[in-house]
């Protein structure tokens, strides 16, 4: 009688102690859902979006506010008005650049432009991290909806950074291996079960299976520079423009290309480097670009100063060296990729290449910005003064096209 009635009193004590703990993990799973969402999403289509209906600041503490479909909040109501005389609605397809990394949205060179251009809405899709790409990606997504009118693209710096391997290239299998991934990693942050398995898989594997909360969280590793690959090679750069291209056309837009680039500062010795080999002069080529890849204040652009090196050497008959310089210790990557592996000049021509088939206006803001790089305030971001001078050529290049088809105005 006495173990019975313990044995029930154990029973009890289990559930109670089953129902607390239960309850527990219910309001933990409650608050980590109420934590302030990012001012983004991962997205199996695009890779990553804008948060629709955010409101708030972005990983650079400037304020952004999106409708409830992703939209510059400002720029949706204003295609949302049907009543009025007909506007031109202008749509930028970019990266970081376009979205206006650390600028608030009235400062960025599409707000300028939109500003300066007569009877015109501006849409802007840049997203942080963007390649070409994901610009089609994203011209597939909204462009059904918005019906552009003409269509800025502008792509250059994500393309040409380093990814591990092939299957790391932006595709869409990587997108949905992202998104994938991204749903583990909040089930782990709201399950303790979930979290637990995480971590054991982590202990086992030595590989975490989560994915970074912002787009630019680091890791270093140690790679080999002729193993890695760029996220979009210039053959399917060009694909990418093309198909830009072909959609603007099928939906009756037209399109302008926009160039944007490098800190001219921070490539100066690569471009001196590759002018001395240009001249025959391999051992000032080998001095400039030896000081590049060990420039620790610029250190962005040295794995493509140890990939010139290389082939200097392979050139000059040093094999061995050849080999060592594309051994890179400590190279920074994240989800957007790696250093850059290639010059912007490189893509600049595949640009020009497609809008000399296609017959495409081209802004070429890249060179008008070299006239003033203390603009620049990293590797290829510019300041309110940059955005300001892309911002009035692109007011001219509408200004351009609105002549063109309507010689009236």
């Amino acid at each position: 009688m006495t173990r019975t009635i313990l044995y029930q009193i154990l029973i009890v004590v289990a559930l109670v102690l089953g129902i607390e703990a239960a309850l527990r993990i219910a309001h933990t799973i409650r608050l980590d859902l109420e934590k302030e969402p990012s001012w983004f999403r991962y997205a199996a289509d695009v890779g990553w979006d804008r948060r629709p209906g955010y409101s708030g600041d972005d990983d650079c503490d400037a304020n952004r506010t999106f409708d409830e479909n992703g939209l510059v909040a400002s720029e949706g109501e204003r295609l949302a008005v049907k009543d009025g005389p007909k506007r031109l609605r202008v749509v930028f397809l970019g990266d970081s650049n376009t979205y206006g990394a650390c600028r608030e949205t009235d400062e960025t060179y599409v707000s300028v432009a939109g500003r300066l251009g007569p009877q015109v809405d501006v849409i802007n899709l840049g997203m942080n991290g963007y390649t070409s790409f994901q610009g089609y990606k994203a011209l597939l997504k909204y462009g059904p909806s918005i019906r552009a009118d003409l269509i800025f693209i502008s792509f250059n710096m994500n393309d040409r950074r380093f990814v591990l391997g092939p299957e790391l290239a932006d595709s869409d299998a990587a997108f949905r291996r992202i998104a994938r991934g991204d749903l583990f990693q909040r089930l782990s942050e709201a399950s303790y079960f979930v979290w637990a398995a995480a971590e054991a898989s982590t202990w086992l594997s030595g590989r975490s299976v989560g994915i970074a909360r912002t787009m630019d969280d680091t890791e270093s590793t140690g790679v080999r520079l002729d193993k890695v690959v760029p996220r979009v090679s210039l053959r399917a750069y060009r694909d990418n423009l093309n198909n830009m291209v072909r959609w603007a056309r099928q939906n009756n837009s037209a399109v302008a290309f926009l160039l944007l680039g490098d800190n001219p500062s921070q490539t100066k010795s690569i471009r001196d480097g590759l002018k001395r080999l240009a001249e025959k002069d391999h051992q000032g080529a080998v001095t400039t670009l030896e000081k590049a890849k060990d420039d620790e204040e610029d250190f962005w652009f040295a794995a493509l100063a140890r990939l010139y090196l290389s082939k200097i050497y392979v050139e000059t008959g040093r094999s061995q060296q050849a080999k060592d310089v594309l051994s890179m210790q400590d190279a920074f990557f994240s989800l957007v990729g790696g250093y850059p592996i290639a010059l912007d000049t490189d893509y600049h021509a595949v640009m020009r290449d497609v809008a000399s088939e296609h017959g495409i206006p081209v802004v070429d803001a890249a060179s008008e910005l070299n006239k003033h790089p203390d603009v620049f305030w990293d590797y290829c971001h510019f300041d309110e003064k940059g955005h300001e001078i892309v911002g009035r050529m692109v007011a001219e290049a509408i200004k351009a096209h609105l002549q063109k088809v309507d010689p009236t105005r």
